[in-house]
């Protein structure tokens, strides 16, 4: 998994599904940027920063290969 930046088209565009703060960026794990994206459009994935490190202290054994490109929607 990797972790995408989606970033608004507009300041405070996107909401966060944790806090439900509207944001200018989320993140999203998920192994390509067509899943990310997907998974955001469907409210199955997207963070505030915040809500992702929380999220990311509280699991255990989750492996990170790395940094998914910024993603605008």
């Amino acid at each position: 998994m990797r972790v995408f930046t989606l970033v608004g088209r507009d300041d405070a565009s996107l909401k966060c599904g944790g806090c439900n703060w509207r944001v200018d960026r989320l993140y999203v794990l998920a192994d390509t940027a067509e899943e990310a994206v997907s998974l955001y459009r469907e409210g199955e994935a997207g963070l505030c920063g915040d809500c992702f490190s929380s999220m990311l202290s509280e699991m255990e054994g989750l492996r990170i290969d790395g940094r998914g490109e910024t993603i605008e929607v």
